[in-house]
């Protein structure tokens, strides 16, 4: 059984050149260990806010998503989808700053097979999502 977690939050990188070399640095250090925990899915970065869908042993997910949450470089972490499934959609982890059809597509995927899990949002996390999704995916 795998665990997935669609989660947002506040990026507090603000710098942009320090920006870019963050974002570099989490993904070179995020891809690594993710194959070696066998953990799957995507970050996404825009205008401040990241957007991570994580798919993996519930072990593994636990212990990135504690990491994630002592990581200074986000706050205001907000789990929108915490759910268990037999079915694996990701096959790999990558990080995306621009759209992506293939993401799109895999995320369309992720939310009609988590639909029912998603809880009723606040407006702000509502708008926030909204824009996320249509400013990346689509």
């Amino acid at each position: 059984m795998l665990r997935a977690v669609l989660y947002i939050s506040d990026s507090t990188l603000s710098d942009q050149t320090l920006q870019k070399e963050q974002i570099q640095s989490i993904r070179d250090k995020s891809q690594s260990s993710n194959d070696d925990h066998q953990v799957f899915g995507v970050l996404a970065y825009h205008e401040n806010k990241f957007f991570h869908v994580l798919e993996g042993a519930p072990h593994q997910v636990e212990r990135l998503l504690k990491n994630i949450e002592k990581d200074p470089r986000n706050k205001n972490l907000s789990i929108l989808i915490d759910s268990t499934s037999a079915e694996q959609i990701y096959n790999d982890w990558e990080l995306i700053e621009t759209p992506s059809i293939k993401q799109s597509k895999l995320l369309s995927k992720f939310l009609q097979r988590n639909i029912d899990d998603l809880p009723v949002l606040e407006q702000q996390d509502h708008d926030n999502l909204e824009e996320f999704v249509i400013n990346i995916f689509i």
